[in-house]
């Protein structure tokens, strides 16, 4: 649910338009992560995963991978 910017009723998140004035609705923006959480939740995932990094390449059972999404992928698939 969110208030209609126009007439402060409250609406549906999904509503296009408002049902008590009619106007149209602004599109509600996705939340955009800052690096912090970005980094937040990559730490979990190598906590979770048991994946390393030296600095340079990301390590997953002694196995070397050059980013952390393809370690990520190959431990998840394990």
């Amino acid at each position: 649910m969110r208030k209609c910017p126009s007439c402060a009723e409250v609406v549906k998140a999904e509503a296009v338009v408002c049902r008590f004035c009619q106007r149209e609705l602004p599109a509600i923006e996705a939340p955009v992560k800052t690096q912090a959480q970005y980094e937040e939740e990559m730490l979990i995932l190598m906590d979770k995963y048991s994946i390393f990094f030296d600095g340079f390449n990301y390590f997953y059972k002694k196995e070397k991978f050059p980013t952390f999404a393809a370690a990520l992928e190959q431990a998840k698939a394990a």
